[in-house]
């Protein structure tokens, strides 16, 4: 009785993660929007024409160099120059997702502008009537606090992993051709645990070493500043993109009864157990790209399929809340030839809705 009862929990569970993973991947919205709002181009218009061009091709162009693109299409004062980078902590079919959705919307959310800038959880898309210099926008359209570990941490102890980590990813991406660029830096702490900072650096692929390098430089100190009191934290800009959590590594064995329900009273088969919970953990891993499809989760419930050899080093998870969880005030750009309505966060703490 009590297998079958965790047997079917289990299940439902998983389909109610699918069903609600689904119905978040129909909405993609950017986190900010930078549209301009002067000579803008009309329906019909060469301008028109080459964006619809040049969007149609993103998906296919991004995915064929590593998902990351810039180019141009048509030519004279009707052409259109651009980019899109997909955040490498995404896998191959959440950056398609994001390129093709954000390259069909975009006119929609920015109707008429000839110059736009938006971020979205995945990927990050720009284009202008003039070519996009290369180098570094070094402001900021998103960052947030990670989910931290609940276990003490001097701050001696963070930062005498965070220190040689963020030197160590500024000065690694800057020879790193891909300009995604990933360290760890160990720390032993008492107890059961091995810990370890992990970070992720990545710059649109146009900067050479020595934009990305400062502009991942500068994102560390602006993480520093906006949440102080966190050991994960993660930054996205136009640009650039910096995160950086703990990892940790349990040491102890044996105790996968510890966290059954006490009302079992014990009466429970321990290999049930073991599985219920290894596929538990199989689901939720914060890789989404590592996670089972509901098939391969119910055949190693159903020990159809052998448990599966999860790594020991877990990652810790990250949320990221809609892009409406925060307040926004609206601020303007005013350049030469046209005027920009950019949105701007200006606190760093989410707040509920």
């Amino acid at each position: 009785m009590a297998s079958r009862l965790l047997l079917l929990l289990a299940t439902l569970a998983l389909l109610f993660v699918a069903a609600a993973g689904q119905e978040g991947n129909n909405i993609s919205k950017p986190f900010n929007l930078s549209c301009s709002t002067s000579d803008n181009y009309t329906d019909g218009s060469q301008y028109k024409k080459n964006l619809d061009q040049f969007l149609a091709a993103l998906p296919t162009a991004a995915g064929d160099n590593g998902w990351f693109y810039k180019g141009s299409a048509g030519s004279g004062p009707d052409a259109v120059f651009g980019l899109i980078m997909c955040f490498a902590d995404h896998d191959a079919s959440d950056c398609l997702y994001c390129i093709s959705t954000a390259s069909s919307g975009i006119t929609t959310a920015c109707p008429g502008s000839r110059n736009v800038s938006a971020a979205y959880d995945a990927c990050v898309l720009r284009y202008s009537a003039a070519p996009i210099p290369a180098t570094a926008d070094l402001g900021y359209v998103f960052a947030e606090p990670l989910t931290t570990i609940g276990m003490p941490l001097t701050s001696e102890a963070v930062l005498d992993a965070w220190v040689p980590l963020m030197i160590a990813l500024s000065s690694g991406i800057a020879f790193d051709s891909s300009r995604s660029f990933r360290r760890s830096v160990a720390y032993s702490s008492t107890g059961s645990q091995e810990m370890e900072m992990y970070g992720l650096a990545q710059c649109t692929r146009d900067l050479n070493g020595s934009e990305c390098s400062t502009c991942i430089r500068i994102y560390a100190v602006r993480l520093g500043k906006l949440f102080p009191s966190h050991t994960g934290c993660s930054i996205k800009g136009y640009s650039c993109y910096l995160s950086y959590q703990w990892v940790w590594e349990y040491h102890s064995r044996g105790a996968i009864l510890d966290a059954a329900d006490a009302r079992f009273k014990g009466e429970l088969d321990a290999r049930e157990m073991e599985t219920v919970m290894v596929v538990g953990l199989w689901c939720a891993h914060p890789d989404r790209s590592l996670r089972p499809s509901i098939r391969q989760a119910v055949s190693v419930l159903r020990s159809e399929m052998p448990l599966p050899n999860l790594q020991a080093r877990m990652p810790v998870a990250t949320y990221e809340p809609p892009p409406d969880a925060f307040y926004y005030t609206s601020t303007t750009v005013t350049g030469v030839n046209s005027s920009t309505t950019q949105s701007s966060m200006t606190i760093t703490t989410v707040l509920p809705k």
